[in-house]
């Protein structure tokens, strides 16, 4: 899988650029999640698009109906020939990931999650998202989930740092605390 990622990142970088170059980053971006939208969407596709031995035929007639035919940008379009030409289009959700990875940074913009127990009030939301903000120097995008096993708290993550201010994590740590006594 380590491959692949790399595969993808590189394939990610290389559209990034082009996109870059003609200040579509945002439209390439919506377009190809676009795509893997429509291939999510359709069981038979998304099969054959993530089956790296799909046959060719097959392949040829999902591009011709979902992509060739289509009013995506000439950008998109080579860019979707290439990786059919290279049977790489079953990296497709994998390449969308990392070029908004690229797309933030170039931004200027910081990704960071924040799991809560359960739903909070718009006000307690407003306040978490400051106090979340105020942690970094750039601009901060928030996404929040739900996880009811943290019971209370939150957790914030960016990258691969990860800030846990969670009741399941003290009780954790209590319990190992009074285990580590008992010994």
């Amino acid at each position: 899988m380590l491959n692949a990622q790399l595969i993808a990142k590189s394939y990610a970088k290389a559209i990034f650029n082009v996109a870059e170059k003609c200040s579509k980053v945002s439209a390439i971006y919506n377009e190809l999640l676009a795509i893997q939208t429509i291939v999510d969407s359709t069981p038979q596709f998304g099969r054959l698009l993530y089956n790296k031995f799909a046959p060719v035929k097959e392949l040829l007639v999902f591009y011709n109906t979902y992509i060739h035919e289509s009013r995506y940008s000439s950008i998109t379009n080579n860019f979707l020939v290439v990786l059919k030409n290279n049977r790489r289009l079953f990296l497709l959700k994998l390449i969308n990931k990392y070029l908004y990875d690229f797309l933030l940074k170039s931004e200027h913009t910081t990704l960071v999650l924040v799991t809560l127990p359960g739903p909070v009030s718009t006000k307690a939301d407003k306040e978490i998202r400051e106090k979340v903000s105020n942690l970094f120097e750039s601009k901060v995008l928030i996404k929040t989930r739900v996880d009811k096993k943290i019971m209370g708290g939150l957790v914030v993550e960016h990258d691969y740092n990860v800030l846990d201010l969670s009741l399941s994590a003290r009780v954790s740590k209590l319990k190992s605390t009074f285990l580590r006594d008992d010994l």
